[in-house]
């Protein structure tokens, strides 16, 4: 890989936007898991799993200023 190489939009932006469908199919075909959630199962413990959604807070829709 050349710097110049780096600054190939199309590959940068096919290097970060993840495996398509069918290459993930093939990896996990590769590595005997059916599903991510199955490759998931496979390798966290359940022990340390979270099993329920995250109770995340909505999204501030605009920016709140800095309590002084």
């Amino acid at each position: 890989m050349t710097l110049a190489s780096l600054f190939n939009r199309s590959e940068f932006i096919a290097r970060h936007i993840g495996p398509s469908d069918a290459e993930r199919s093939e990896m996990l075909a590769e590595i005997g898991a059916a599903s991510l959630d199955d490759l998931v199962a496979q390798t966290l413990p359940a022990d340390i799993r979270l099993n329920r959604a995250l109770d995340l807070r909505p999204r501030c829709r605009k920016p709140k200023p800095w309590p002084r």
